[in-house]
């Protein structure tokens, strides 16, 4: 998708509006995405919606590897800070007259567990390498669905467009150009009978299927306030244990370039790799995790891979499907077309560089998608447990793919 001519060119290079570093909004308009919003959200009451709710986030550290006398712990000093960040995959126990020791689990720059990140990364791309028409249509529906929320709340807005100032009302319009890009982006691959990879890539390139979801979550905060701050007041929203580097330690060769996935430029698997025709932007070359953040450290432990922080277009998704029917009251079937739809989602995001997998399922837990899929943030919680449930519910939802997840 290219960029609608006339349109405000964009402060920064970050990616979507909540990490922009300068991205304006609209006075008139709420701002439901920006960063220094997360504390104001988590101090609103509102009332939780039906479903599952985890509020375990007092996870203790683990304790410090234990060594036997005169023995020192073996650590590869070139990686010291991201062994810091491993201790929760450390283990050292000491039996009789002897020194056992687990295996740490390779990690790559980000402190993510390389073998997650490929395995995440490559079911991704799988999952739009082998996407079937029975799967491709409801999800363009799907997408032409939040669409027609954003072009409704272009109507809405149109009205009060004279009581704004007069840069502000053109900021508004200009972001509301997404809106016809990514239409008209949906219309031509429809026409084409386009692949799975090449609709990817069509929502994947440039920013303007991320300022759709923006705008359909500024939209429903406006009309469903109370289950939006609900969704966002878990811990992992309200502290996020994200950074954006500075501008000038940005990881400029994995922020543009045609590869997919979550892994590092090290471990990146041969079938990742120029997985797109063109250039895509990622995000995990913009974030860095915050060490000391409770959130980060609970990824950690967990060995859940940390990639952007939780997404909140993901939120935005489920927060949309929530208010059409809520997800308690939906049949079976129906349960099981919203799960396949927000898998898809996960794919699109991990493929894109932006999000793991978890970081883009767990915002939709607290509404009580994937019922028997356990949170591995929880206090105990294991992302190898989790992805075990996650995988057996893809196979019964026939989203079937060479990699598994478990």
């Amino acid at each position: 998708m290219s960029n609608v001519e006339g349109q405000l060119p964009m402060k920064s290079s970050r990616y979507g509006q909540e990490a922009y570093r300068s991205t304006s909004m609209p006075t008139s308009t709420p701002a439901v995405s920006s960063r220094s919003r997360a504390t104001k959200h988590s101090a609103l009451a509102a009332p939780r919606p039906q479903g599952r709710t985890d509020a375990s986030w007092g996870l203790a550290p683990l304790p410090r590897p234990r060594v036997a006398a005169g023995e020192q712990p073996h650590i590869d000093t070139t990686r010291a800070d991201l062994n810091r960040l491993a201790d929760g995959f450390q283990q050292l126990s000491v039996g009789p007259g002897s020194l056992s020791r687990t295996t740490l689990p390779e990690l790559d720059r980000r402190g993510n567990v390389v073998e997650a990140t490929r395995r995440e990364s490559s079911w991704a791309t799988q999952i739009w390498q082998h996407a079937t028409p029975a799967q491709m249509q409801p999800f363009v529906r799907h997408l032409r669905e939040l669409v027609g929320v954003a072009q409704n709340y272009r109507q809405e807005m149109i009205g009060l467009l004279s009581t704004m100032p007069p840069t502000e009302a053109f900021e508004l319009m200009a972001r509301f150009q997404h809106i016809d890009v990514v239409d008209q982006s949906l219309n031509e691959w429809s026409k084409t009978n386009g692949s799975g990879r090449n609709l990817a890539q069509r929502l994947l390139d440039n920013r303007d299927f991320k300022q759709l979801l923006d705008l359909v979550g500024e939209r429903q905060q406006m009309i469903a306030p109370g289950l939006h701050h609900a969704m966002r007041s878990p811990q992992f929203f309200t502290e996020r244990g994200r950074q954006l580097l500075p501008e000038d330690q940005v990881r400029q060769p994995s922020l543009m370039n045609r590869h997919a996935g979550i892994t590092d430029g090290l471990h990146r698997r041969p079938s990742t790799e120029n997985f797109f025709s063109k250039n895509i932007e990622h995000a995990k070359a913009d974030f860095e995790r915050i060490p000391s953040s409770a959130t980060s450290n609970r990824f950690t432990q967990s060995g859940t891979p940390f990639i952007g922080g939780i997404s909140g277009s993901a939120q935005f998704i489920a927060q949309h499907m929530e208010m059409q029917r809520p997800f308690q009251h939906r049949p079976p079937h129906e349960q099981a077309q919203m799960e396949r739809l927000l898998l898809m989602h996960a794919a699109l995001m991990a493929a894109g560089g932006h999000h793991s997998i978890m970081e883009t399922l767990l915002p939709a837990f607290v509404l009580g998608f994937f019922a028997n899929t356990p949170n591995p943030l929880r206090k105990g919680g294991s992302y190898t447990e989790t992805m075990q449930a996650l995988d057996a519910r893809i196979q019964q939802l026939g989203l079937r793919t060479p990699t598994r997840l478990a």
